[in-house]
């Protein structure tokens, strides 16, 4: 399974009702869960203060599965932006990069 970062920027009216957030998030995620099954999220879900919101790291067992997790999330409303990015961790980038 391939890890990915997916970065959230929240819909303008999420981000004025925080209380409706928590509610939000839980629905969106049986969404998401329910389309993509094959997606495991891992323990790292993070606030963030900058260009986008929240971020998820997870692993999926294809591009397409990933690709259709952030269009689940984009068909909800309640982000405004949306991208996943791959990632691999800092070990296997050093055997990668140990003969250049």
């Amino acid at each position: 399974m391939t890890t990915y970062v997916l970065l959230i920027k929240f819909s303008p009216e999420l981000a004025k009702d925080f209380a409706a957030m928590e509610r939000m998030g839980k629905e969106v995620r049986e969404k998401y869960m329910k389309a993509c099954p094959g997606i495991n999220l891992l323990p790292h879900h993070y606030w963030l203060s900058g260009p986008y919101d929240f971020m998820h790291v997870y692993e999926s067992p294809d591009v397409e599965s990933a690709f259709k997790m952030a269009s689940v999330i984009l068909s909800t409303g309640m982000a405004s932006s949306v991208e996943t990015w791959p990632a691999i961790n800092y070990q296997s980038l050093l055997g990668l990069v140990k003969d250049i």
